[in-house]
């Protein structure tokens, strides 16, 4: 897919859609969850507010990394 350039240095990309969501205690860089596939995630519609969306107080609470 192309997506359209702003500057040479700079594109629009459309990152809409369901994504693996998994709320992140402050762990997860430190425990490198960026380098396999996430476990125990849930399906999050983006663009969204998890906040809003969020079925459960712990994720309509949550302030920090997802």
């Amino acid at each position: 897919m192309l997506y359209p350039i702003i500057t040479k240095t700079r594109r629009v990309i459309d990152l809409n859609g369901i994504w693996n969501f998994k709320l992140d205690d402050g762990s997860g860089l430190k425990a490198g969850w960026e380098q396999s596939k996430l476990t125990g995630t849930i399906n999050m519609a983006v663009p969204a507010s998890f906040n809003d969306a969020g079925v459960t107080a712990e994720i309509r609470n949550h302030i920090g990394w997802v």
